[in-house]
């Protein structure tokens, strides 16, 4: 499944279809405390909490307060946000990853000119039964095709 994965995440990329992948390692950074927090620490101890930032860390260290903090790093990405056509029919079996070259937002047409629909992306989400009326009740308010602007 990885294999495949990485195949649709580099179609996407070609299409210029947003794509992410969930990946299972987290990561942590090291970053400094506000000056705030710095101010609520030496306050609790009785220390003086006066000055600034750098003043701050320096009364901190004194007091064996900790100055940093270890926190999980916030990926941007792709997750929790809305998946795209490519990434949706992929993960519901549209799409085989090993002729995803052959699909477009539009479509492909074969030797002889005629559209292939099993190409065209717009299509295959047509036939979902979820999109179907979301899909066509968009495009008719705005009176053009797939909400095209």
């Amino acid at each position: 499944m990885a294999t495949s994965k990485k195949v649709l995440q580099q179609q996407c990329i070609k299409l210029g279809i947003p794509f992410q992948i969930t990946t299972e390692e987290i990561k942590f950074k090291i970053t400094d405390l506000l000056a705030l927090d710095l101010w609520k620490d030496l306050d609790t101890k009785g220390v003086n909490a006066g000055g600034n930032r750098k003043e701050l860390q320096k009364r901190c260290k004194e007091a064996g307060i900790p100055v940093q903090i270890t926190m999980q790093e916030s990926t941007k990405g792709w997750e929790g946000k809305p998946k795209g056509i490519l990434q949706t029919l992929f993960k519901r079996g549209f799409i085989n990853p090993e002729r995803m070259n052959e699909c477009t937002v539009d479509g492909k047409n074969d030797a002889f000119g005629k559209h292939v629909t099993g190409t065209c992306l717009r299509y295959l989400m047509e036939q979902l039964s979820d999109f179907q009326n979301e899909g066509k009740h968009y495009c008719n308010i705005r009176g053009d095709k797939w909400g095209a602007r």
